[in-house]
């Protein structure tokens, strides 16, 4: 099974440093992070790439 949480679980928007929490998130043993699909349209390429990893 995988486990995962909400971006929102640390911040009361949904915007922020996805990279900051991604790390964090994964540092805790999660799995995955929800994020604000419609933040993605904002990032570079190269970003999306990076938080994909």
């Amino acid at each position: 099974m995988k486990y995962g949480i909400f971006f929102s679980f640390w911040t009361d928007e949904w915007k922020g440093d996805y990279f900051y929490y991604a790390k964090k998130v994964k540092d805790l043993g999660f799995d995955a992070l929800e994020i604000s699909a419609g933040e993605l349209l904002n990032m570079s390429k190269e970003d999306l790439e990076r938080l994909k990893a």
